[in-house]
């Protein structure tokens, strides 16, 4: 009676193992998806808004995991608006869309110019642009660098146009640390799983 109880035990946690595995490494899979144009960040609620005198957020605590730049300038943060910026030369941006850490827009540059994001600057972005012009038509990885604000921006030469679509990716190093989480997660099951036998196999040589 005793040994069905714990075989029954050691059942419920291999369930309870492997829901935690695809919950914690599909999770971040998802951010990988395509944009629905359909969702933007109005389907959010908003917890708090950040103003010139605000000393924490429920999003971000005391600021404490904010660029170092963007923390020296909360009044900025507090009435920047959230969409991408052309900051420095000429152009337009049109078509915009957001959905949480990705985002999309149509650009056409009169000189050369910078566009700074509606997001912190952190490793792990990743923006592309899908260029119409002409010959240069194509896809092109462009470089993500950090404004004089704390916010994740991208130069673009003059005459640039077509589509930029931006995604935090995370880093080289984030993700292997998801693949030695995964391969550990993954060997410890079976270790499980085969201790499991092993008892199995004890138990009916012991009932012999």
């Amino acid at each position: 009676m005793a040994s069905e109880k714990l075989e029954g035990k050691l059942e419920v946690k291999t369930i309870v193992l492997i829901l935690l595995a695809v919950f914690i490494y599909i999770s971040p899979l998802l951010t990988y998806a395509t944009i629905d144009p359909k969702i933007s960040d109005q389907n959010f609620r908003r917890l708090d808004r950040i103003v010139e005198e605000s000393v924490y957020s429920q999003g971000s605590a005391f600021f404490e995991y904010m660029p170092v730049k963007a923390k020296t300038d909360i009044p900025y943060l507090a009435k920047r608006e959230n969409n991408a910026l052309i900051i420095r030369g000429e152009g337009e941006i049109t078509n915009e869309v957001k959905n949480g850490t990705k985002l999309s827009f149509r650009v056409r540059t009169t000189t050369a110019a910078l566009i700074e994001l509606p997001y912190l600057y952190y490793l792990g972005w990743e923006a592309v642009l899908e260029s119409e012009q002409g010959q240069g038509q194509g896809k092109y990885k462009l470089k993500v660098l950090e404004s004089a604000k704390g916010f994740a921006a991208l130069e673009l030469p003059a005459g640039a146009a077509g589509t930029v679509s931006v995604r935090f990716k995370g880093t080289a190093l984030t993700r292997l640390a998801y693949l030695v989480s995964l391969f550990s997660m993954v060997v410890f099951l079976l270790a499980l799983m085969k201790n499991r036998q092993r008892n199995k196999r004890y138990k009916r040589s012991y009932k012999r």
